[in-house]
């Protein structure tokens, strides 16, 4: 439990951009290491001496932070969705704030992220494995999965408050758009595709937003 709540505090104080002493940053750049060997080799393939001997430590060191590898796994997943958040928050904040730009730039972000971070996307990947058969990885993706359609929502009250499109059933209207999406990233994350393909597969979910909203958001 102890632990438990270190890597917590860790977490927290990265996401405010707030890590200053060697013991946390050593826990971050194991995070870091370990996210760039599950993409390389799978989450299966991770151990904790190829991992020591990459972060030029000692595995008990690793131990030490990480009694687990669920652990670490839960710590990396933590780390991939605030590197998402600010990718997507970089994204919106070069857009002027009508309705549409933000809705556009939120869509594409996330669509273009799995080529962009593909290190981060494939750690993403494990886990929406993880969360078919376990109970916690579902109940948090399902959490992951509400604030997204929670920021669609968001972006849809200030395009109904400029008259950009109608304002009934906002929420529904973002959770559907958010059930479209994430069945957009997913096929980005598991399957090969080319630039074009990837192009193609925006321009649908665009396409699908514009029908939900009843109105062009290009």
């Amino acid at each position: 439990m102890e632990h438990k709540s270190r890597l917590e505090s860790i977490i927290s104080l990265y996401r405010e951009g707030a890590v200053n002493s060697k013991g946390d940053r050593r826990v971050l750049q194991i995070i870091e290491v370990a996210v760039e060997l599950i993409a390389r080799d799978g989450y299966a393939a991770l151990d904790f001496a190829d991992l020591a001997k990459k972060c030029k430590i000692t595995r008990p060191l690793i131990h030490h932070y990480f009694a687990k590898k669920e652990q670490l796994f839960s710590s990396l997943v933590q780390y991939v969705g605030i590197e998402h958040q600010k990718y997507i928050i970089a994204a919106l904040s070069k857009n002027e704030k009508s309705g549409r730009s933000l809705l556009r730039a939120y869509l594409r972000s996330n669509m273009t992220w799995p080529k962009e971070r593909r290190s981060h996307s494939r750690v993403w990947m494990h886990y929406l494995a993880l969360s078919a058969s376990q109970n916690e990885a579902r109940r948090e993706n399902t959490l992951s999965v509400d604030h997204g359609a929670q920021r669609i929502w968001e972006i849809l009250q200030i395009g109904a408050r400029n008259n950009e499109w109608a304002s009934e059933k906002l929420l529904e209207k973002a959770r559907t758009l958010q059930i479209v999406l994430s069945g957009a990233v997913i096929s980005l994350i598991t399957e090969e595709r080319t630039d074009e393909e990837a192009q193609f597969l925006l321009q649908i979910v665009l396409g699908q937003a514009e029908l939900i909203l009843g109105t062009k958001i290009e």
